[in-house]
């Protein structure tokens, strides 16, 4: 994640990210699925188009 108003860049590994914002701790596939319809959800919910080319 780059917050380039502050001049930082932040990472953390995408299985903890998941979890955090999941609530629970998913593996493999059903991961990918769950954080691509969260992301999906998020992205339409600001008026933005999904999926994004």
């Amino acid at each position: 994640m780059l917050l380039g108003r502050h001049g930082q860049l932040v990472t953390w590994p995408v299985d903890e990210l998941a979890e955090r914002l999941l609530g629970r701790r998913v593996t493999g596939e059903h991961a990918r699925d769950a954080f691509h319809d969260l992301a999906g959800q998020i992205i339409t919910g600001h008026g933005l188009p999904w999926p994004v080319v």
